[in-house]
């Protein structure tokens, strides 16, 4: 049994690297991921990954309906601009679970182009979390580490040909 899995592992190398990828990945939403406040130490109350997630996707929701309710025809405050960006940067942030899924379930050999391009799309918004991190004070834990290997790994797929002999 472990000498076929090895050996699948050896002959199909990108499938392997997603598969292990996605494991690590969805393994991390049950763990202590981030920590948020400008002393916080490891008695402060943390946020497990699937609570993340769940407060990213809403800066989706508020990105969008942010032109409905800004500031009311008013001039925008410098309060406005702030918090417009740490919306931003949060809705780019929760793009990052479904940018991974799609390059999960999309990856083909032939059209690897499309991974390549989730990719780099999902490491712009990696970029973004970590700037609404400095920006918020949140110090990431364990279960964003293993978020953020996981989705490598699966990103690292695009780049690894399946066959040793192609």
């Amino acid at each position: 049994m472990l000498a076929s899995i090895v050996e699948f592992a050896r002959t199909h190398r990108a499938a392997s690297l997603r598969i292990a990828g996605l494991v690590i990945f969805l393994v991390a939403f049950a763990l202590p991921a981030v920590r948020v406040g400008k002393h916080a130490n490891m008695f402060s109350p943390s946020f497990a990954g699937y609570e993340c997630a769940r407060i990213a996707s809403t800066g989706i929701y508020e990105l969008a309906r942010w032109p409905l309710v800004a500031h009311n025809g008013a001039a925008a405050s410098d309060d406005d601009a702030m918090r417009f960006s740490e919306t931003f940067l949060l809705a780019l942030s929760g793009l990052i679970n479904p940018l991974v899924v799609a390059q999960f379930l999309s990856f083909t050999q032939r059209k690897r182009w499309i991974s390549r391009t989730l990719s780099a799309l999902t490491a712009g918004c990696m970029i973004a979390t970590w700037a609404l991190f400095a920006k918020m004070h949140i110090t990431p834990l364990a279960g964003h580490v293993l978020w953020i290997a996981g989705a490598l790994l699966v990103m690292a797929a695009s780049l690894v040909k399946d066959d040793l002999t192609a």
